[in-house]
């Protein structure tokens, strides 16, 4: 049987998990890569001469310290315990890729946004801590002139219908001849001002505006009063202007 030299090449290195080793042809060299990735090329002459094989050595001693080729043509260990697997083309690592990992000292994009967000949510606690009061304050002083402006305008309406019933009931009693004072009563629509013969005026009311009462001996001497949305009551007399009251 012939014996052969195996053909120089890289080749899983045993004593180093993950690790080729370069086989001149001749001998185990320096040389080595990790089998995560592509193939390395073959070492340079250069780096060879580097690696401990003298440049000027000739071909017998390179021989001679080759090691003693197998039947299946696998490079036997050399003096320094480095193992190969079979001869032939080099064997690359697992095609996954390892996790990428944060490098020490670091901050990840994660923590980053996550303390922003922190920092967004401490400065909007101490704005709002700061800013409280006076909106708290402005709140109020708007609400509360908001509701003025709403009383005022239902208690304008009071008062306007106070007006108009005067009105109303002045030339009511004027027109009749019975002497009698008429009855005022209020469906929530209108106000309906009716004689003891049947004659009878309406008169329009305003929304959110009830009539609160009559009371009259005679032409000169009686009295209306109404109530506003708000819950003020407004009054009027003969010959007399609105008032806040309710005849008593």
């Amino acid at each position: 049987m012939t014996e052969t030299t195996p053909e120089a090449g890289w080749y899983q290195d045993a004593s180093a998990p993950g690790m080729a080793r370069w086989w001149d042809g001749a001998q185990w060299t320096e040389h080595t890569a990790s089998l995560d990735g592509p193939e390395p090329p073959a070492p340079t002459a250069v780096q060879a001469r580097s690696a401990g094989a003298p440049p000027d050595a000739s071909a017998s001693q390179q021989q001679s310290s080759a090691p003693e080729p197998t039947e299946d043509s696998t490079p036997d260990p050399d003096p320094t315990g480095h193992e190969t697997q079979a001869v032939g083309a080099y064997i690359p690592a697992p095609t996954s890729q390892p996790t990428p990992t944060v490098p020490s000292g670091g901050r990840s994009p994660r923590m980053l946004v996550l303390l922003l967000i922190l920092l967004v949510v401490v400065a909007g606690g101490a704005a709002v801590w700061w800013f409280a009061p006076s909106l708290l304050t402005g709140i109020e002083e708007a609400s509360e002139s908001t509701t003025a402006g709403i009383d005022e305008a239902e208690d304008t309406a009071a008062q306007s219908d106070v007006r108009l019933l005067q009105t109303a009931i002045t030339a009511f009693v004027a027109a009749d001849a019975s002497g009698e004072m008429p009855t005022v009563t209020s469906d929530g629509s209108v106000y309906l001002i009716e004689g003891a013969s049947g004659e009878s005026t309406e008169v329009g009311t305003s929304s959110g505006v009830e009539l609160g009462g009559f009371t009259g001996k005679d032409a000169t001497d009686w009295c209306v009063w109404v109530t506003s949305a708000s819950g003020t009551s407004y009054q009027g007399e003969p010959g007399g202007s609105p008032s806040e009251g309710s005849c008593s």
